[in-house]
């Protein structure tokens, strides 16, 4: 989708969560055991996941995506996107 290509292109960001404002580099998570441990833990918290990535597990895989917390002043300011 978009939304992942956009962050691919541009993994330097700024998230929000639980009231507080960060910045982050994305990554993807590649196969392997990290990302079945992960993928487990996503489907916790957004049941449909599984069903989805079952679905449509021929022809392409849902991906996960890490977010390392950036200390402020590592990177320039991320790139914003408008829809």
């Amino acid at each position: 989708p978009q939304w992942y290509r956009n962050l691919m292109a541009h993994p330097d960001i700024t998230v929000e969560y639980l009231g507080e404002t960060f910045d982050v580099t994305a990554s993807t998570v590649t196969n392997g055991p990290d990302r079945d441990r992960l993928f487990a833990r996503m489907v916790v918290e957004i049941p449909g996941a599984y069903g989805y990535q079952d679905r449509c597990r021929e022809y392409r895989q849902i991906p996960v995506v890490r977010m390392v917390r950036r200390c402020p002043g590592d990177l320039p300011a991320p790139h914003y996107f408008q829809p």
